[in-house]
């Protein structure tokens, strides 16, 4: 039994999907394929039932599963240790980051600087899926249910952007009945500020007219600048991003966002992961 067998099953088993497993170890698919049928030979079992290109693990394969990485772990877990002792922290990091883009960054930054060997995965994808395993998930709503552990960042409130000279723009605050027939900017569906906006209107009975959406605060902030809509964004984070705009309050109560830092309480996390998550619980109030 070897190293990369392990490797390639554990990727394998979490995404289901043989070409996507090769494309994420950066291997051909035949050698992805024949790498897990020796393995499956070395144990005298099968592992996964097979269609295509999918692959469904089976009960051996799901029972296999857990031992190869918890043993993948221990290894992951020594050499962490050998470079702990030796007083340099180097690996990979994996982010999901979907809120407060600009705070991250700052932060990823520093620590970089301060540990110049560490590298970064970094994804801003709303629909991010199995095939990117992140260490740590900076977003108001967590789309990995393992990620049971986490702690405020940032809570902000949600405002109105409009574009100078709209109707609207010369209110102090308005409601979502005021919206009526507006066309909105908005980041995707699977985000919180969609979903927030989606259960408000649906609330007072307003239909929600989505005329763009763009997942790039910068392009959110030129759509509503140029007039095609207007778009609810955080106050705090995407303050000085908005320009040619006018920020309005919302009469609604409890229109706010609240950036969260998820991880995974039972499940190894390497140093250099385990670092920066503190890195950031030190230094992101005085840096927001």
């Amino acid at each position: 039994m070897e190293l990369l067998q392990l490797q390639y099953f554990v990727t394998a088993a979490h995404l289901e999907n043989i070409t996507q497993a090769a494309r994420q170890h950066g291997v051909p698919q035949p050698a992805m394929s024949q790498t897990i049928s020796r393995l499956e030979k070395d144990l005298g079992a099968r592992l996964f039932d097979r269609q295509g290109n999918r692959l469904h693990l089976n009960e051996k394969g799901a029972l296999f599963l857990s031992y190869a990485e918890k043993a993948l772990r221990e290894l992951e877990s020594g050499a962490d240790a050998l470079r702990e002792g030796a007083g340099e922290l180097t690996g990979r990091i994996s982010l999901l980051v979907l809120e407060n883009r600009n705070l991250i960054i700052d932060l990823v930054a520093a620590f970089i600087q301060a540990h110049p060997k560490v590298h970064f995965s970094i994804s801003h994808t709303y629909s991010a899926g199995p095939q990117f395993a992140c260490d740590l998930c900076v977003a108001a709503r967590c789309p990995y249910p393992h990620m049971d552990k986490s702690t405020a960042l940032v809570e902000e409130e949600i405002r109105l952007a409009v574009p100078a000279g709209h109707r609207l723009a010369s209110r102090e605050r308005v409601s979502i009945g005021d919206l009526e027939g507006e066309p909105l900017i908005s980041m995707p569906p699977e985000s919180y500020l969609y979903r927030t906006a989606a259960g408000w209107f649906r609330r007072r009975g307003v239909p929600m007219e989505v005329a763009v959406i763009c997942d790039d605060p910068f392009s959110v902030r030129r759509y509503v600048a140029i007039g095609m809509g207007v778009a609810f964004v955080p106050a705090r984070s995407w303050q000085g991003l908005m320009g040619d705009t006018v920020l309005l309050s919302l009469e609604e109560e409890g229109f706010r966002r609240t950036t969260r830092l998820f991880w995974a309480e039972g499940q190894y996390m390497p140093i250099a992961a385990r670092s920066f998550r503190d890195f950031i619980l030190a230094e992101a109030p005085a840096r927001r």
